[in-house]
């Protein structure tokens, strides 16, 4: 059999001498090349098949027009190079884009209604500026009168939320198409490296920026008190850390009354020495140390001199 394309259908008849077989595209596909085939006396087919290629739309060459071509299935989004407004059978399309489809017989529908594209960019002069949107983290400010819609070179203010700085001008002005010069970005500011509190580690810092916290746990043979994050503030500056670490404590050993203790002090990695009464030795003669985990190392007994 001929080649295989996965966008046609072959109609077969009977695959003996003299008989004929058909190619029929896919919907959105055209056929390039040969339709029908007949095999010959010789095994061979009369010729080469032909080939479905995809069906295209064209570009509209419409002046002011922003789109390009497609293929069948693809949809593409149009509008209106400024101060140029898109409009179809004469009425302006809302939020001034369209989203269309390229149709199987190569013309572009509209995805809303599948209707036939009748659009065209018109040109708008003098239009008024609705209330802009703020930037991210940022609002307008309107001094004055409190209005909704502006006219060419009206200027607002704009500013940014707390924690954020604002890059760029401080201002925006409405333009004669109707639009808003760009607006500036408000970032977040960005403290310093956090301070790492005494005895402790830092175990999460998501990121320098304002509103990020920083995280920190006791180091081995310490134990945690208090709030132990710390968040970076509209100053730029750390908050204050109010957790505490403080050394785990073993306690008095639990050893027997007849032995003596030889130290004071019971906290992590203190050692203790330990004596037995007259007659009697240690077990084991190594000191008592204090752990991470609050407990001694050992507690040792005494036993009769052999």
């Amino acid at each position: 059999t001929p080649g295989l394309d996965l966008n046609k259908k072959i109609l077969i008849q009977y695959l003996t001498l003299g008989s004929m077989i058909e190619i029929n595209c896919n919907e959105g596909y055209t056929l390039k090349g040969l339709k029908h085939l007949t095999c010959l006396n010789n095994g061979e087919w009369s010729g080469t098949f032909g080939y479905c290629s995809p069906v295209h739309c064209p570009k509209i060459n419409t002046a002011h027009f922003i789109m390009s071509s497609k293929i069948y299935g693809e949809n593409v989004t149009v509008q209106c190079e400024r101060p140029y407004e898109l409009a179809k059978n004469g009425t302006l399309v809302q939020g001034g884009k369209a989203t269309w489809i390229c149709g199987k017989d190569g013309k572009w529908v509209d995805s809303a209604n599948n209707e036939i594209i009748n659009c065209d960019c018109l040109l708008m002069k003098g239009r008024q500026c609705s209330y802009p949107q703020g930037p991210a983290h940022g609002y307008i400010f309107q001094r004055g009168e409190n209005k909704t819609l502006f006219n060419t070179n009206d200027v607002l203010e704009v500013q940014c939320r707390q924690g954020y700085q604002l890059h760029g001008r401080n201002h925006t002005t409405c333009k004669p198409d109707g639009t808003w010069t760009n607006l500036m970005n408000c970032t977040a500011v960005e403290c310093n490296d956090p301070p790492l509190p005494r005895a402790t580690t830092l175990v999460t810092l998501s990121s320098l920026l304002y509103g990020s916290m920083a995280e920190f746990q006791c180091i081995k043979g310490y134990r945690s008190f208090g709030d132990m994050a710390i968040r970076c503030q509209a100053n730029k500056r750390w908050s204050r850390f109010k957790g505490i670490c403080v050394k785990i404590s073993c306690g008095k050993p639990a050893v027997a009354k007849e032995m003596t203790i030889i130290g004071h002090s019971y906290l992590f990695n203190d050692s203790l020495s330990v004596i037995c009464p007259l007659g009697k030795t240690l077990t084991d003669s190594k000191p008592l140390t204090c752990l991470g985990n609050g407990k001694w190392n050992h507690i040792p007994e005494c036993r009769a001199i052999d």
